[in-house]
Parts: C-alpha cells; structure tokens; sequence
C-alpha cells in the first residue's frame, strides 16, 4: 500500500508544480517590472486597460531617453484619466527637467492639491519652487508633507536643500540630523550634511560624515565631489589633490556640468588659465545659462589676453543676471497676482528678449487660458508661433484646470 502511495504522491507534486509554472508563463508581469517592449505590446492589446501600463511604459521610455514618447503616453493617459495622480506627477516632472516651468507648474499644482498626502508631486513642485528662486514656498509645501510622513529621506534632502538655497544652514543642518537619525546608513543624507557643515565652517566633522558617505558608496560622485572641495580647503599640497581628485571625477562623468564647474574653478585659482577655459567651455556647452561658469571663464580669458573672448563671456554673464533677476522680481509679483495677463506678458517679453522664444510662448498660452479674448495676448501668441513654427491652437495642459506660476 506504501508503494502505491509514493508514486501518487510524486505524481501530484509533480502536477503542482508544472501547473505553478503555467501559471508563471501566463501570468502578466506586473507594470512596474515589464519592460518596455511588453507593456507597449499589452497597450496594444489594451489601449483602455489599467492606468498603470501606459503610466510605466512612459516611465519606462524615459529610461530610455524617449522623452516624445513618454510626454505622448502621459498626455494621452492624463486625458482618458486625469484623476490618475501618478501621471500628472510624472508629466509635471518631464516637463519640469526640460525647463518648462509654465506647464510643469500647474500640473505639480493640481497634483499636491488633489493628493495632500503624496510626498512625490510635493518634492517635485519643490524643486520647481527652488528652481525659480521661490525657497520660501518651497520650504513649506515640504513641511506640509514631512508632517505626515516625517521620516521620508528624500523629502528630508530636498528640504534642506530649500533651506540651504534660502541660506538657512543652520536649519538645514538640524533637518538632516534628524533625518539621518531615522537614516543613518543613508550615503546622500550623510553627503548633504558634510555638504551644509562645510558651508558652516566645519570642515573636521564634514570631512567624518563625508568618509562616512564614501565608506558606503566609495564610487559616489557627489561624495568625491565634496572631499576634494574639503580637500580645497587644506594647504597647497592638499589642493593639488584636490585639482588631482576632480580630473578623475571629470574622466568618469564628462558630462557632470557640477564637476566640470568645480574644476574649472580650480584650474582657475591654481592660474592653470588654458585648463580652465577648456572645462568652462564644456560647462557652458552643457549648461547655457550657467553664470558662474561664464563669470569664471571672463577671467580665464582675461589672464590669457583674449580680450575679445573675455568681453563676450562677461555680456553674457551680465545678461543672464538681469534676464534672472527679472524673472524672479516678475514671478515674485505674479505670485500674488496669480491671474495677472499683464505680468505674464511680461515674463514673455523678458524671455523673448533673451532669446528664449518657445519659454515666451508657454507664457502667452497660459496667459491665454485666464483671458482668451486678451488682444494683446494673441497678438503676442501669433508673433512667437511666426519665430517658432508653432500651431495656433490654445489649451490647458493636459489633466489640469490652469493655475498659476510661482
């Protein structure tokens, strides 16, 4: 009897396990571990399916570097489903990392608003408040949220870092301690607070917390980074470790404009003048509105007698500072005057002047979504499509009901 029992028993294992690997070949791969390939094949084959297949396979073509991709999948979802947060977060993302703070703004805006307890929009329209001079909103849209999940690292990162632009350091560094009390094996806490200690002035219990950081990513670029502007800070020998440190770092991330600017810097100070023009030139072919590299690389040409280089880098650099000063003395007022058609025209004026006519056209289109019989605003709006090629046509960015900028 024991014999015959053995076999069925086998037999039924057996059956269990080739029916779990049937079920394993034809269970669909959640979205958020498909590739891109798959989640575009279920898309076909369900263009009205979960939200979450279009939302990761715009995800997904980011990773790849489609952005057009991505912004088609996300409008195209926003518009099916604009109550799906996730989606109008990331759109206000996309459009945030391409400079296109008019349209990133209001979706962020509409996003925090309709999901308070979200902290992914909140950081989001953060950085987009930091990005635009505005630290002060920055600051408290993140507090809003750390008081309902106060232990989340990167909303702790990205409030100190409000705090430190706003020039706080002292709160800054009190807000990191207590993240990284709840974080402490936390490699980018550790670096943002040697970063904020080194700012303070202590440089010894930076230099710990930065040892600490590199301890456990001892490949981290932000980390090495800020060693060698400690290492900076030391005698002469220490400096040429430092300028030694920031060669390597510019080998491995060529294309890290935060680097190269560090090391232009100090190729400037040691008077290495033809090696910091070199790396300037970089920074300001990846970073085009960078003051401080054009400021930087003036001098450069000065001290080399490139006197017509340098005349042209320091116009530059005096008209990004007003082009900057002006939006933010603009958005500042817009802020209180949220539906102001005038003062947005007039941050369309200041981009257009500068050269930045599609950043002047978002203006005018949402200028247009408050008063869309304004004359002077489609006067305005037909002129900037004549300079960019673009359509007439005016609407509300996808999953919103307007807003304001900051």
């Amino acid at each position: 009897m024991r014999g015959r029992i053995l076999p069925l028993a086998a037999a039924a294992v057996a059956a269990c396990v080739a029916g779990a690997a049937i079920w394993s070949l034809t269970r669909p791969v959640p979205p958020e571990r498909a590739t891109r390939e798959q989640l575009a094949e279920r898309l076909a084959q369900q263009p009205s399916g979960p939200p979450e297949i279009a939302y990761w396979y715009a995800r997904r073509s980011l990773d790849g570097g489609d952005v057009r991709s991505a912004e088609r999948a996300l409008l195209e979802l926003n518009a099916a489903q604009p109550d799906y947060i996730p989606a109008v977060t990331e759109l206000g993302k996309l459009y945030l990392a391409q400079g296109r703070v008019d349209q990133a703004f209001p979706l962020l805006k509409s996003a925090v608003g309709r999901d308070p307890g979200s902290l992914e929009p909140r950081i989001a329209l953060a950085q987009l408040y930091r990005s635009q001079g505005a630290h002060h909103r920055s600051i408290a849209v993140l507090k809003e949220g750390m008081a309902v999940q106060s232990g989340n690292a990167r909303a702790a990162y990205e409030l100190a870092a409000a705090h430190a632009s706003a020039q706080q350091l002292s709160e800054a560094e009190q807000v990191l301690r207590q993240a990284l009390a709840a974080n402490p094996a936390d490699p980018q806490i550790l670096i943002a607070l040697g970063r904020v200690l080194r700012l303070r002035g202590n440089n010894t219990e930076a230099e710990t917390f930065i040892g600490k950081a590199l301890e456990l990513a001892p490949k981290d670029i932000r980390g090495r980074l800020e060693r060698a502007r400690l290492l900076w800070l030391g005698d002469v020998g220490s400096r040429e470790q430092a300028l030694t440190l920031l060669a390597a770092l510019s080998k491995e991330a060529p294309d890290d404009a935060a680097v190269l600017l560090e090391t232009g810097k100090a190729a400037s100070k040691l008077r290495r003048y033809p090696e910091a023009v070199t790396v300037l030139q970089k920074v300001v072919s990846l970073e085009q509105e960078n003051q401080e590299a054009y400021f930087l690389l003036a001098g450069a040409y000065r001290n080399l007698r490139q006197e017509q280089q340098a005349r042209h880098a320091s116009a530059t650099f005096e008209r990004l500072r007003t082009y900057k000063a002006q939006l933010q003395d603009l958005g500042a007022r817009l802020g209180a005057h949220p539906e102001s058609v005038d003062l947005r025209l007039r941050i369309a004026e200041v981009h257009h002047r500068n050269g930045y006519a599609d950043r002047a056209l978002q203006s005018v289109r949402i200028a247009l979504q408050y008063a869309p019989s304004n004359i002077a605003a489609r006067q305005k709006l037909a002129q900037l499509e004549a300079v960019t090629n673009g359509t007439s046509q005016v609407s509300s960015p996808a999953g919103t009901a307007g807003g304001t900028t900051p």
